[in-house]
């Protein structure tokens, strides 16, 4: 039986004294709750909500960022005033410590890493770990949700053959297992990602190969006091109930014990970590869908508003924008709430704003044709997503599919600018939205698929140059996304690695002579190219800081009008303040 909640403010209120009382009134015996401060220089990103804590509950660690802005994590002890980098670990995400505290299993680029916390090498275990590396109680075994199936799989923790756990069953709805905790040998608990948009946690008896579905929520933590903690399935929520492991069920009610988690990436994830000494400690905060307001920012980074008092939402598929071919339009997808958006179409700079598409189907990442008379852009419905479509800019008319591949997921296009070419990038339905391979199609004639970037990585934002000649994306095979130009079509005759400290959303200019692309210090780069036939740049210097601004690890956030001179970007409002709570003897919150 699948059990949901319904929450209520009585819970985070002292209004019903039958009932327990939580947040800022927290009391009880043995209980204590801070907030724990990270200095600005070891700044913890908003964007970057992974951490772990030690089993005996003396340290923790968190993704921050080194001295240039790049991701790096923390170690910090609770004996200690000030945390340190952990060298070595350049890229982690999603650590976790091993049971003895000796060494911490992070993902990286691709990749599942362990890197010893007293000093030395790491060491790669795999190249298909995809999320969430998990140790196994004894130490001798890493789980880890496989970057090809989206199933659980698990490898010796010191090297060795890969063994596969869980499949994800495609007929019940699910496109991914996430979150793996392993808290016996032979118990496993995880969330399944559901076509729906919701999530189930499961858990596996690894005795018998049994499945069973425990609560739809997200995020599970087991407790050796035999409690399963996890986020709400809709709300920043940290919830708690008794769970019987053996039988993987919950005995009891789950019960709220924080409201306000901070939400971060895709998957909107909690920063939580629980130790088996009773330390709970958690990220209090908001990250998720700021407003935004659409701006004109010139070469030396001096903005305006495009229309003052305009607002968007910048949530996942929302906000996601291009500027007509004339420069006289702007299409961008507006959140109609969850992951759902609809298409939109602006005159510029202060003309009215038309709705395009009504389906609410999670419809974003528009581009223009080249005549600026059709967007294509990217839709679908529940259970058949990432379809690409076209749709009348003016609104006439109905929906177009375009290209609906039986399968696959295409999850972003750019149209040439002679009209001629359609690239996109596409994946399994079998993998999660960190994989891609990028093709192209001659959509003037009847033609086939022509492979442009085919690998294991991560390539994504392919974008044409003004005359066809030049692919410019980004693709994470080197272990860190950089920006990279092939020739078009025959993208096989050469390669140029443009960025060299990580780059991300590439765009050319409309005269073809430069290259734009943010850095890893949230900048933005122009690359001055060469004149003549053969492929080559002279410089690339600093434009302006994009810190302010949104960005996109899948695609390009913003577009430069065809003047070259001004960008159009979304400036985000500033994020709430964000805290640390430690809890100590956490058990005391719910007797």
């Amino acid at each position: 039986m699948i059990v949901a909640f319904q929450l209520n403010d009585r819970f985070f209120t002292n209004e019903d004294q039958s009932s327990p009382t939580f947040g800022n009134s927290l009391q009880g015996v043995g209980l204590t709750k801070i907030s724990v401060n990270i200095p600005e220089s070891e700044y913890f990103h908003p964007s970057r909500g992974d951490l772990d804590i030690s089993d005996d509950g003396s340290m923790f660690i968190y993704r921050g960022s080194d001295e240039n802005g790049d991701p790096l994590l923390w170690q910090r002890r609770w004996d200690e005033l000030n945390g340190r980098p952990i060298p070595g670990t350049e890229g982690a995400t999603r650590p976790n410590i091993s049971p003895d505290g000796s060494e911490v299993v992070f993902h990286s680029g691709g990749r599942v890493r362990v890197h010893p916390l007293n000093g030395g090498l790491s060491r790669t275990l795999t190249e298909r770990g995809s999320d969430t590396p998990n140790w196994s109680p004894d130490g001798n075994w890493i789980y880890f949700t496989n970057r090809r199936g989206m199933g659980i799989s698990r490898v010796p923790s010191v090297g060795g053959e890969i063994e596969n756990i869980s499949t994800v069953i495609r007929d019940n709805g699910e496109i991914e297992h996430q979150a793996v905790q392993v808290p016996a040998e032979n118990r496993i608990i995880y969330e399944a990602q559901r076509e729906d948009q919701t999530s189930l946690i499961q858990g596996i008896n690894l005795d018998t190969g049994e499945t069973k579905d425990i609560v739809l929520g997200k995020w599970p933590i087991y407790s050796h006091t035999g409690h399963l903690l996890f986020q709400a399935l809709d709300a920043p929520v940290l919830l708690v109930a008794p769970f019987n492991l053996e039988t993987l069920e919950l005995t009891d009610t789950a019960v709220p014990i924080e409201n306000g988690l901070l939400l971060v990436g895709l998957g909107n994830a909690a920063s939580i970590g629980l130790s088996n000494s009773g330390r709970l400690i958690y990220r209090l905060g908001s990250n998720v869908g700021r407003p935004g307001t659409p701006m004109s920012v010139n070469r030396e980074g001096i903005a305006r508003e495009i229309d003052p008092g305009w607002i968007v939402p910048t949530d996942f598929t929302s906000s996601s924008l291009a500027i007509s071919p004339d420069g006289g339009r702007l299409a961008i997808s507006i959140s109609t709430g969850g992951q759902n958006s609809d298409l939109w179409v602006k005159r510029l700079d202060t003309g009215p704003l038309s709705r395009i598409t009504f389906t609410g189907e999670g419809n974003y990442h528009p581009t223009w044709s080249a005549d600026g008379n059709s967007l294509g852009f990217i839709g679908g419905r529940i259970g058949n997503n990432r379809v690409l479509h076209s749709k009348r800019a003016d609104g006439s008319g109905g929906i177009e599919t375009l290209m609906e591949r039986t399968g696959f997921y295409i999850d972003e296009s750019d149209f040439s600018r002679d009209g001629k070419w359609l690239v996109y990038r596409e994946r399994a339905e079998t993998t999660n939205f960190r994989s891609g391979s990028l093709y192209a199609l001659d959509i003037s004639k009847e033609s086939e698929p022509i492979p442009l970037v085919v690998n294991d990585f991560y390539n994504h934002s392919p974008v044409l140059s003004p005359d066809s000649r030049w692919l410019a994306y980004v693709s994470g095979e080197s272990g860190r996304e950089e920006v990279y130009v092939r020739p078009f079509p025959d993208t096989d005759s050469g390669r140029w690695q443009i960025s060299s400290d990580g780059g991300s959303e590439p765009l050319w200019s409309h005269s073809g002579k430069e290259l734009f692309y943010k850095s890893s210090d949230e900048e933005l780069i122009v690359v001055q190219l060469s004149d003549g036939d053969a492929f080559a740049w002279d410089d690339q210097n600093m434009l302006f800081s994009t810190a302010d601004y949104r960005s996109s690890s899948q695609h390009q956030a913003y577009d430069i009008f065809p003047d070259d001179q001004r960008f159009l970007m979304i400036k985000l409002e500033a994020a709430d303040d964000t805290e640390f709570i430690l809890v100590d003897n956490w058990i005391e919150i719910i007797r």
